[in-house]
């Protein structure tokens, strides 16, 4: 089963893609990058919890 992204992981993924993926940890990281990456963990966590049972 493939997985599609929603629109809203689409919009997330594209604010954060341009920084490498510990851009978030970084001081000088947009305050939207933190917050999409926080937004999107948030959405892979439910993922994982809906279809593999993970918590």
């Amino acid at each position: 089963m493939v997985r599609r992204y929603t629109e809203e992981e689409k919009k997330l993924i594209s604010i954060f893609e341009p920084w490498f993926e510990n851009a978030h940890l970084r001081d000088d990281a947009p305050i939207e990058a933190i917050l999409a990456k926080e937004k999107f963990d948030e959405i892979d966590r439910k993922i994982d919890e809906n279809y593999f049972g993970f918590q």
